[in-house]
């Protein structure tokens, strides 16, 4: 490396566009530092994204490991909040997407692990025919999104507003859950089905 590096870090720092994102990314990792301050023995990678916190509720517990691009949106002031739990020992892998909204609920079991690209959404926008979709809010029926214990979520799956997974489930790669699933059974396909059990 240069002897000079620090003189062209100096000269890049006159890019007014630069320095705001410099700005941008310090505020984001003081705001996850002080997320990761509330939840001892929790691991978050630096590149999460966590929206509509503490407004919204959130409860880790210990040994929950969260890796880069998941992103926890909990709610925002136009659609209320909800709130989102995940108990000892889950993993979350990479760019995960959560969603809540409107006193909607998610809770993940303990020792699960939820693969990449997943979405979890607990809230639907509301579709009545006299107004458009996107000012009518959040439906409030949606219900709670509840994932048992030790569940296996292949990447790409979508579990929908409503659904109960049972403790021990596996959700094939892609799938789309919009109905309830007993435990220890293995569902897959759009929308997901049994294909089999655990034995």
């Amino acid at each position: 490396m240069s002897p000079m590096w620090w003189l062209r870090g100096i000269f890049l720092l006159r890019q007014p566009a630069l320095v705001r994102e410099l700005g941008s990314l310090l505020a984001e990792r003081v705001f996850l530092d002080s997320v990761r301050a509330c939840y001892s023995g929790v691991l978050i990678d630096r590149d999460v994204l966590i929206q509509g916190w503490p407004e919204g509720g959130l409860e880790m517990k210990k040994g929950v490991r969260i890796e880069k691009g998941t992103m926890l949106c909990l709610g925002d002031a136009k659609n209320g909040y909800g709130s989102l739990s995940i108990a000892e020992g889950t993993w979350i892998g990479q760019y995960n997407n959560f969603r809540l909204a409107g006193n909607s609920q998610i809770r993940v079991g303990r020792d699960c692990m939820i693969s990449q690209f997943c979405s979890i959404v607990a809230a639907n926008h509301a579709t009545k025919r006299n107004a458009r979709i996107k000012d009518q809010g959040i439906d409030a029926k949606s219900g709670a999104v509840i994932i048992g214990d030790d569940v296996w979520l292949g990447a790409g799956s979508t579990i929908l507003p409503g659904v109960s997974v049972g403790n021990g489930t596996i959700v094939a790669a892609n799938s789309v859950v919009s109905r309830n699933i007993p435990e220890f059974e293995i569902w897959g396909g759009t929308p997901a089905v049994r294909i089999g059990e655990r034995n």
